[in-house]
C-alpha cells in the first residue's frame, strides 16, 4: 500500500508526536502541519512546512490527523470537516486495542495505551501515553484522556 500524504492540524509539542506516532505506524507519508492563524511565510515545524488550513491540498489528495491538545482543537477541526476532508486515526504501534473497539477518525492513541472490549472512542480524541480506557467506556468526539497523575507519597 502507497503512504498516503498526511496533514497534521496544528503545530505544537502534541503536534510532533502525533507526527512520531504516524511514521511508526507506517502507511502515511507527512507532508504538512496545518494552522488556523497565518503562519510566517516559510515557518517549518519538525522539517515540514507549516501552512494556513485554507491553503490545504484537495481533500481528494490528502488525509488529516489530529494533533491539537487544548480545546481550541474543536475550532480547527469543524471547518476542516466541513470542507470534506476525511481524517484518519493515528495509533500508536505499542497501544494495545481490542478488535472489539472502535476507534473513530481523527482520534490520537499514544504509547502504552490499552483499549478495552466494546470501547469507543470518538472522532478527535487524544489518548494520551500510558492511558487505560475500560471495557465499554465511552470517549465523546473532541474529548482527551490521560492516565491518572500518582504523586510519590511524603
Amino acid at each position: 500500500m502507497a503512504d498516503r500524504p498526511l496533514v497534521i492540524l496544528g503545530a505544537g509539542t502534541f503536534a510532533i508526536e502525533a507526527l512520531e506516532i504516524a511514521e511508526l505506524a507506517g502507511g502515511f507519508r507527512p507532508i504538512a502541519f496545518a494552522v488556523s492563524d497565518p503562519p510566517v511565510p516559510g515557518t517549518t515545524h519538525a522539517g515540514l512546512p507549516v501552512i494556513h488550513v485554507d491553503d490545504l491540498p484537495a481533500p481528494d489528495a490528502i488525509v488529516v490527523a489530529t494533533g491539537i491538545v487544548s480545546t481550541r482543537r474543536r475550532h480547527i477541526v469543524r471547518p476542516v470537516a466541513a470542507r470534506g476532508y476525511a481524517f484518519t486515526a493515528l495509533v500508536h504501534p505499542s497501544a494495545i486495542v481490542s478488535p472489539r473497539a472502535r476507534v473513530e477518525p481523527g482520534a490520537t492513541v499514544g504509547a502504552g495505551v490499552i483499549i478495552a472490549s466494546h470501547a469507543r472512542v470518538g472522532a478527535h480524541v487524544l489518548i494520551n501515553r500510558g492511558a487505560n480506557i475500560g471495557h465499554d467506556d465511552v470517549l465523546e468526539p473532541l474529548r482527551r484522556s490521560a492516565p491518572a497523575r500518582r504523586w510519590p507519597a511524603r
